[in-house]
């Protein structure tokens, strides 16, 4: 029975907390420890994080040097560098394990000890703990997130690079400390709250992924939390950052890197809803942040103006023809016919 370190990150959380460690004492599998980590809280949250501790000897409280506040980030890295698991799991303070979360996980990695990662689905909720019916920000998070390739590892680097069918929610994820450790934990000073998906990323590269149909989480998002308050152009940025800082990571812009910027331009150059100038120039500024990007070197850059010159414009050139077309033969189909006009009595 491996040893699981749980690292839940605490900041001005003292109304959940308390529900999230008991979601934890709660779990059916129960050889874990409990990495409560304060990140300088202005209300009570250490007092509860105290008291939490002193109730079980598994729950271990930690905070910043001086008790300071030093970002999500450094927080779960110093709840990584102080954990004693085979494997971390990932808890914020303010959202809920389901009671078999890490009993299913543990049977998958039993099974597959070369997965790097196993993960699953989170349901959404609000402050009271009530599903999200209608989406929240430009995320779109309602209902139930989280998807993948179902019950077989998958080495799922392309797929989550481009964004497109693999979503692993950050308090669903069960990984291995060691590929942890190896990748160095959390990038710090991110602008925006991409530095998870970077991490999976990264551990994407190095081992399978293990994708679990079922709920496992429920994910609280607030009115007012970071992720409510994204716009349209907020998530844009936040997803430049993602790509960029991959290509830091990795030294270099690879194909599935290069084929998402791109794509990105081209999405900003055809997107609907906005005066074609500034679309223009958006997609002008984007595709010449990656130009400048020495990460992108002149193979990256290539890809991109290739994935743009035969993939990206043409598609959406297709596109607008399809949607003209429809139009001016619509118009014709839903004429009245003659016939129809008579007063039937």
């Amino acid at each position: 029975m491996p040893l699981v370190s749980v690292i839940c990150p605490v900041y001005n959380c003292e109304m959940y907390v308390e529900q999230a460690v008991r979601s934890v004492v709660d779990q059916t599998y129960q050889n874990w420890e409990l990495l409560l980590i304060d990140d300088g809280s202005s209300d009570s949250s250490w007092n509860t994080i105290e008291r939490l501790a002193n109730s079980d000897k598994r729950i271990c409280a930690l905070h910043h040097e001086r008790h300071a506040n030093l970002g999500v980030s450094a927080t779960r890295n110093l709840g990584i560098a102080r954990a004693s698991g085979d494997y971390l799991a990932f808890l914020d303070a303010d959202d809920v394990w389901l009671p078999g979360k890490l009993e299913r996980q543990i049977d998958v990695v039993t099974r597959y000890p070369q997965v790097g990662f196993v993960y699953g689905q989170a349901l959404c909720i609000d402050e009271a703990g009530r599903p999200l019916s209608e989406p929240r920000s430009a995320w779109s998070l309602e209902g139930v997130i989280g998807g993948g390739f179902e019950e077989r590892p998958v080495w799922a680097y392309r797929h989550i690079v481009a964004g497109r069918g693999f979503f692993p929610p950050c308090s669903t994820i069960l990984a291995r400390t060691d590929l942890v450790r190896r990748c160095g934990g959390f990038i710090l000073a991110l602008r925006h709250q991409v530095e998870d998906y970077v991490l999976w990323t990264e551990l994407l590269k190095l081992a399978p992924a293990f994708y679990v149909p079922l709920t496992l989480a429920m994910y609280r998002v607030g009115a007012q939390s970071w992720t409510a308050r994204q716009t349209v152009s907020s998530r844009r940025d936040a997803e430049w950052e993602y790509v960029r800082t991959l290509a830091k990571v990795f030294g270099r812009a690879d194909g599935p890197i290069s084929r998402r910027a791109a794509r990105m331009v081209s999405d900003i150059l055809f997107s609907g809803g906005a005066e074609r100038s500034g679309r223009l120039a958006r997609g002008a500024r984007s595709l010449g942040g990656v130009m400048v990007d020495r990460h992108f070197g002149f193979s990256g850059k290539l890809s991109v103006l290739g994935y743009l010159a035969t993939e990206g414009i043409p598609l959406e050139l297709m596109a607008a023809l399809r949607h003209r077309t429809r139009s001016l033969f619509g118009s014709k189909a839903r004429r009245t016919a003659v016939a129809d006009t008579v007063d039937r009595k």
